[in-house]
C-alpha cells in the first residue's frame, strides 16, 4: 500500500472543509421542535431487549452490528431506547390479512 503525503496547506484546506460540512450537517432547523432528553426508564438493557424480542443475545449483537437496531454503550453496557425497540419489533411483525 502506497502512502500519500499531503502538504500542510492541502491538509489544512481539507480539514477546514470537513469541519464546515460537519457543522452544516448538524444544524437544527429553526422551526424544529426541541427533543426531550432520554429518561432512565426509557432505556432497556440487552437482556431486556432479548426478552422483549424473543431472540438470543448473539442475534441482538448481529442486529446492532448490521445497524438494524441502534444502541449506546455506557459503562460497558449496551442500552437501547424503548421507542427504537418498539419500532423494530413493529417492523419485524408479520400481519395476517
Amino acid at each position: 500500500m502506497k502512502l500519500v503525503k499531503f502538504s500542510p496547506l492541502v491538509w489544512a484546506d481539507w480539514e477546514e472543509r470537513f469541519f464546515r460540512e460537519e457543522e452544516e450537517n448538524n444544524r437544527i432547523a429553526p422551526d424544529a421542535e426541541p427533543t426531550e432528553p432520554v429518561k432512565k426508564h426509557d432505556l432497556m438493557t440487552a437482556e431486556e431487549v432479548c426478552d422483549e424480542l424473543r431472540i438470543t443475545l448473539r442475534t441482538l449483537y448481529r442486529y446492532v452490528k448490521s445497524r438494524k437496531l441502534t444502541c449506546v454503550k455506557m459503562d460497558g453496557r449496551l442500552l437501547f431506547e424503548r421507542a427504537d425497540v418498539a419500532r423494530f419489533k413493529e417492523k419485524r411483525t408479520i400481519r395476517a390479512k
